[in-house]
């Protein structure tokens, strides 16, 4: 459960260098979404590490954002931590990516 909503949470997807960018972490993602939506979950939540900018990249193309437990979206919850770059700030980020509507949820009922 997160955010009182009930949540598939990721917590390890990596790819060895010669195997990224071929398409597979987009199936791997696509598979741990449809395990979700398939047991009636509410969302896929993951943790990625803010100095991975290719992975928060490639999370953003899929669709996930910010999740309202990341700590940077969380004053006062988390204290914030000296970085390796010598800032100030989070170490790690919480994404999520809520399960879509479907036509026949929509605004109205209509579908």
């Amino acid at each position: 459960v997160e955010a009182g909503e009930p949540a598939l949470y990721v917590t390890e997807l990596q790819l060895a260098r010669h195997a990224q960018r071929r398409g597979l972490g987009a199936r791997l993602t696509a598979a741990a979404e449809a395990l979700a939506w398939d047991r009636g979950l509410a969302q896929v939540v993951l943790t990625v590490q803010t100095a991975n900018r290719a992975a928060l990249a490639f999370y953003a193309r899929q669709g996930y954002g910010a999740s309202c437990c990341s700590p940077e979206l969380c004053p006062g919850e988390f204290e914030p931590e000296e970085l390796p770059d010598g800032s100030v700030g989070f170490s790690y980020r919480i994404l999520q990516k809520p399960r879509p509507r479907r036509a026949a949820e929509g605004e109205g009922g209509h579908g």
